[in-house]
């Protein structure tokens, strides 16, 4: 099973962005474990990228079957 790990971001500017990512886990639980792991490295990017501009940010395991 794949899931979409989701990062939506709040701005001071106006509407929310989020970011997608695809990766493969065996359950719900190990994709919060990698977020919980992993979380400064899937939000730097953002931090840079939208700086003081950044308000909030929330992370998303949604799964998916593989065909």
């Amino acid at each position: 099973m794949y899931f979409i790990i989701t990062v939506w971001l709040t701005l001071h500017s106006g509407p929310a962005v989020h970011i997608e990512s695809n990766l493969q886990f065996e359950d719900t639980w190990q994709c919060h474990e990698y977020i919980s792991d992993n979380k400064m490295a899937l939000l730097l990017p953002h931090i840079e990228t939208y700086n003081e501009n950044l308000k909030g940010f929330e992370f998303y395991c949604e799964n998916r079957w593989n065909d």
